[in-house]
């Protein structure tokens, strides 16, 4: 139970000191995440069906690492979280880590005193997007910018590990 937290916490202390997530980590992770629901379970169906839903969590959040609003480890750390959680309250921590990183995000642009500066370029976005039928880049993660954050963007580590905590805490998801 404790495993899963462990190693997004790893997760989150490397986000912070690199501005990355290693991808030995992660794969320990995914590996770590199925060893647990083979144990727990003694079933491979069940395994692979964490591991699938893993997946399709990842590949539902990979929209927003292609314009660069997530980084790929983030997107990535889905993989484990179904084996780990369950597949239900898997889903209830990604919409919670989505809630808190929107109020993270919206603090930290309000105290910086930057929230109309990236409404604009937000709705500029979007208006670019409208006129040519293409979706670009949004932004650039912190890992294509040597770890270094811009003054808008968060670590998503942080709101991920809070909506795991949360759903593991029983107070929503279980």
């Amino acid at each position: 139970m404790y495993l899963c937290l462990t190693i997004l916490a790893a997760a989150l202390a490397e986000d912070l000191r690199e501005g990355r997530i290693p991808r030995q980590l992660v794969g320990f992770g995914v590996l770590a995440s199925q060893a647990y629901v083979l144990s727990t379970s003694h079933s491979v169906t069940v395994a692979l069906r964490t591991f699938a839903a893993g997946i399709c969590l990842m590949l539902v959040l990979f929209p927003l690492f292609s314009i660069g609003a997530l980084g790929g480890g983030d997107c990535k750390l889905m993989i484990m979280l179904p084996a780990f959680l369950g597949i239900g309250p898997a889903l209830s921590a990604v919409f919670l880590s989505l809630a808190a990183g929107a109020g993270i995000g919206t603090f930290r642009l309000v105290s910086r005193g930057i929230f109309k500066e990236r409404l604009v370029c937000f709705v500029n976005y979007l208006r670019e997007v409208n006129a040519t039928g293409r979706i670009g880049k949004y932004d650039l993660p912190a890992s294509s910018t040597g770890g270094k954050m811009a003054a808008h963007q968060i670590h998503f580590t942080i709101p991920l590990f809070i909506g795991v905590a949360v759903v593991y805490g029983g107070l929503i998801g279980k």
